[in-house]
C-alpha cells in the first residue's frame, strides 16, 4: 500500500488474466494494519459498496467485493428521463435540528 497525494493509502491488484478480476465476486474482504505502537487493527475499506453480518458468527460487519458477472448485474427496466432539469429540485428539507419538539419548534417561531 502507498499514501497517495491526497493522503489517501492506495492499492493496486492486478487481474489475474485479461477480463478477470483478481477478487472474485462477493470475496470477504478487509485491511489488516499494524500500528506505530505494535498493535494492529482491521478496518472494512472506505470504498467498499456492500457490507454483511451474521450474528450466528460475530456482531462485526464484513466487507463484501461487489463485482457481478454482466449475466447478474441488475438491469435497469425504465430509462433515464430525457427532459431537462430546469432550476433546483428540493427532495426534502429540514428546518431545524432533529433533536427539537413540536413544542420548541412552536416556541422557536414565535
Amino acid at each position: 500500500m502507498k499514501k497517495n497525494e491526497f493522503g489517501v493509502w492506495e492499492l493496486y491488484i492486478p487481474s489475474t488474466s485479461p477480463g478477470v478480476c483478481a477478487i472474485p465476486h462477493d470475496s470477504m474482504v478487509k485491511i489488516s494494519m499494524t500500528l506505530p505502537d505494535g498493535s494492529s487493527i482491521d478496518r472494512i475499506p472506505t470504498w467498499i459498496s456492500r457490507v454483511t453480518q451474521d450474528l450466528n458468527i460475530s456482531p462485526i460487519y464484513d466487507g463484501r467485493f461487489w463485482n457481478p458477472p454482466k449475466a447478474q448485474q441488475y438491469q435497469f427496466k425504465n430509462g433515464h428521463s430525457t427532459r431537462p432539469v430546469e432550476g433546483l429540485k428540493i427532495y426534502e428539507a429540514h428546518g431545524w435540528p432533529s433533536w427539537n419538539t413540536p413544542t420548541t419548534l412552536r416556541s422557536d417561531i414565535k
